[in-house]
């Protein structure tokens, strides 16, 4: 499932970015307000290509269907995979289905 940003939410992610990262400028520590205007400098290169390009943005949905040998084996690969989208900053909703066979 994939959907078109409207003009109106992209606005609005853009300026939640950069509130939350002009926040971050301010404060006392160096490496959080470097780290902040990289951030800010990135959102800017974004934004300058998605319009020199005239590209759109999407909300895109993925299902990731998982299998495992055994319950727990399972539960290991749900936290590593857990972990890993995390780290990329995508955010997750579980679907929660009931197994019929199995374990």
């Amino acid at each position: 499932y994939n959907r078109l940003v409207t003009s109106m939410e992209q606005r609005k992610i853009v300026q939640q970015a950069m509130r939350k990262n002009h926040m971050m400028t301010t404060t006392n520590d160096v490496n959080e307000s470097i780290k902040a205007q990289n951030n800010i400098d990135d959102v800017v290169e974004l934004l300058s290509e998605l319009r020199r390009n005239k590209e759109p943005l999407l909300h895109t949905a993925v299902f990731i269907e998982l299998k495992a040998i055994t319950e727990d084996k399972l539960k290991e690969l749900q936290a590593d995979i857990q972990m890993e989208l995390t780290r990329s900053k995508i955010s997750v909703d579980r679907l929660l289905l009931r197994q019929k066979e199995g374990f």
